[in-house]
């Protein structure tokens, strides 16, 4: 115990003190931008957003409407989200409905408001999902709830961030929002989580695949070279070394990544870093590949598993904690029941090139139409449509 002191960390000049919060950074890999949820190492390249985003808000820009699902009972559904959440923003252009994506550093004046609530009863909007919360957001949920639009929270995210002081302070403010009354219903993405916030939401809502235009020439799995792509950024959640070493172990003989890998590996001389250009090149490349390969330690249901099934590719995952279709053969091939298991990783993109390419093929349709309906299905539940 240090007794309320600050943490020291050596250096070649002696001891040297850093503040709580810094050290908190240094050790989870986390920079201060939670939209760009990047570590420190990619925080250039997460300047370049996949998609656009721009200092005001933004009403159904094409980019997160156009890989939607179409379904009627989500017309007067809108969905509210921050620009810099990649992850979050991905998740919410899948859903049906109206978007509104909103900055992160964003200060709402009386003109936007009255702007929102106009396109709201242009839109329709019976109902509001908020996806994620932030100071710049609750001037936007009160003046919903003061038109008498139903608002509901979706968080996507887990208590393991709360090491972050950022994420503290979004999930508090939530919190209070829920407790007020101004969420007719609140949810987080994982289990038991129905006990934290007021008006909670069982069972689990889980994500589901974009709908992709252009889609693969062949089943993962059919040609003589095999491709893997680890889409991980670096930080301690991703678990990416241990993502790339399992690949570089397997008889996969072309590994792709995007994040930049400090240090020297020689057993990852033949993965091959590509640039992360947007989104929709993200999307293309995974029709080209056979496997992502994203066996990170603490997640909630991450977007690039999802794509990668529009996209017809299989996916090697940790331990994701869902409530359904755990039984699934495509759950069986995807988990790593241990994310640090080098050789168990390994093995299974072994296993995944023994398996005949029709029925992998199968098992991945099935499990893309499954997981759509089931996405779409609790959520129609959740928002009472």
């Amino acid at each position: 115990m240090n007794n309320g002191a600050e943490p020291h960390t050596k250096s070649s000049a002696g001891s040297v003190p850093l503040d709580r919060s810094t050290l908190i950074r240094e050790l989870i890999g986390l920079s201060w931008d939670r939209g760009g949820d990047q570590g420190p190492e990619d925080v250039k390249e997460a300047e370049r957003s996949p998609r656009p985003c721009y200092p005001r808000i933004l009403y159904d820009a094409d980019c997160d409407r156009k890989y939607a699902v179409a379904d009627v009972r989500f017309n007067g559904v809108m969905h509210v989200f921050h620009q810099k959440w990649h992850g979050i923003r991905s998740a919410v252009g899948v859903l049906p409905g109206r978007k509104v994506g909103v900055p992160q550093d964003y200060q709402a004046c009386g003109r936007d408001r009255a702007l929102l609530t106009a396109k709201a009863s242009e839109w329709g909007v019976r109902k509001a999902v908020f996806h994620g919360y932030s100071p710049a957001v609750e001037p936007l949920l009160k003046n919903l709830c003061a038109e008498g639009i139903a608002c509901y929270l979706v968080w996507h995210g887990n208590l393991a961030q709360l090491a972050w002081r950022p994420e503290v302070d979004f999930f508090s403010l939530a919190q209070r929002a829920a407790k007020r009354g101004l969420f007719r219903r609140a949810h987080m993405l994982k289990a038991g989580m129905d006990s934290i916030f007021a008006n909670a939401f069982r069972p689990m809502l889980v994500n589901g695949p974009p709908v992709l235009q252009s889609g693969r020439i062949s089943p993962p799995f059919t040609t003589r070279t095999a491709t893997a792509l680890v889409p991980g950024y670096v930080d301690i959640r991703k678990n990416v070394h241990t993502s790339m070493i399992g690949c570089a172990r397997s008889s996969i003989e072309s590994v792709l990544h995007y994040g930049r890998i400090r240090g020297e590996f020689p057993i990852l001389s033949r993965c091959k870093r590509v640039a992360y250009k947007d989104h929709d090149q993200h999307l293309m490349l995974l029709t080209q590949i056979d496997v992502t390969v994203n066996v990170s330690v603490i997640d909630c249901h991450p977007m690039v598993e999802m794509e990668a099934l529009a996209a017809g590719a299989m996916s090697v995952t940790g331990p994701l904690y869902l409530d359904a279709l755990q039984q699934h053969p495509y759950t069986k091939l995807s988990v790593i029941h241990n994310p640090f298991d080098v050789e168990e990783i390994a093995s299974r993109l072994n296993f995944l090139r023994q398996v005949k390419a029709t029925e992998l093929a199968g098992i991945v349709d099935d499990y893309r139409r499954a997981i759509r309906m089931l996405s779409l299905e609790r959520y129609a539940e959740f928002l009472e449509l």
